[in-house]
């Protein structure tokens, strides 16, 4: 028996099918070597079909997310430039932070590209499709060679070679098949492995932080001090010390104020938050 794979429809997997009507009885030898070949040649003709079908979606998303890629890299670099040519009166066009945005985006459509892997599928694709398309010709080759050395209908020493190319034909092809199978399963791994850490690190770099004001003269504040971060709301603290948790980590202004003898006195630092991280700063009124 052999196996033959159909590929009935363009996205259909292949499927090994069982191949029937095979007879080895002496009078029909070469009847059934020509149904074997044909069988054999049909499933390294469908899956070529298959690979031929298959990568036309992955080179359309492998271009479109490259090339996609390239321009807003090219554009991250033009924007700041372009702030500041458009701009008039000292003041720029927009905001040089759309650059980081487009840096952001292109990325994103790598990450894309390695998620679906449209380009690594589309290379593997037309190289299993010219590995087996070689494969093909050079066993159609050997076929009609053993056939012209003469009749096989009787002869079972060349039925047996017959049988024997067949078989190492139907093992070259699922190999190549299997290679590239196991290949996309390593690369799918892969990605999602990659995906999953750069999740954890987008995590663990928004995580949120902490900062501890120690005021080193706030206690003697005769109503105690006000604290203030960045542009937000005053809250009112006493004694020396104040924690403030749930912080976005980055760049934060803080700022204190109290009255002491009767004087407004005030003070301000710059504070580095870092992400899932409790700083501590240290200011005094004056």
């Amino acid at each position: 028996m052999g196996i033959r794979w159909s590929c009935a429809t363009r996205r259909q997997d292949l499927q090994a099918v069982k191949m029937d009507g095979l007879a080895w009885a002496a009078e029909r030898h070469e009847e059934t070597l020509g149904k074997l070949f044909a069988n054999l040649t049909q499933k390294a003709e469908d899956a070529i079909r298959w690979y031929q079908h298959s990568r036309r979606p992955k080179k359309r998303g492998a271009i479109s997310l490259r090339v996609g890629a390239i321009l807003l890299g090219a554009a991250a670099g033009f924007l700041p430039l372009l702030s500041q040519m458009l701009g008039r009166d000292g003041k720029l066009a927009f905001a040089p932070a759309w650059a980081s945005v487009a840096v952001g985006l292109a990325a994103t459509l790598l990450v894309l590209d390695r998620f679906f892997g449209c380009t690594s599928a589309w290379i593997r694709y037309i190289k299993a499709e010219l590995s087996i398309q070689h494969l093909l010709e050079q066993f159609q080759l050997d076929w009609q060679a053993e056939l012209a050395m003469g009749d096989a209908q009787h002869d079972k020493k060349k039925v047996q070679r017959f049988l024997e190319r067949a078989k190492r034909f139907l093992s070259q092809v699922n190999q190549i098949v299997r290679d590239e199978t196991n290949a996309w399963i390593e690369e799918f791994k892969s990605t999602l492995k990659q995906i999953d850490e750069l999740v954890k690190a987008q995590e663990a770099a928004t995580a949120p932080a902490g900062l501890n004001v120690d005021v080193t003269n706030g206690d003697e504040c005769e109503d105690g001090w006000t604290l203030t971060i960045d542009e937000g709301a005053e809250r009112a603290c006493r004694g020396r010390t104040a924690g403030l948790r749930g912080l976005a980590p980055g760049i934060h202004v803080v700022r204190v104020a109290g009255k002491i003898e009767g004087v407004d006195r005030q003070a301000e630092v710059t504070a580095a938050v870092p992400a899932g991280a409790v700083a501590t700063v240290q200011l005094t009124l004056c």
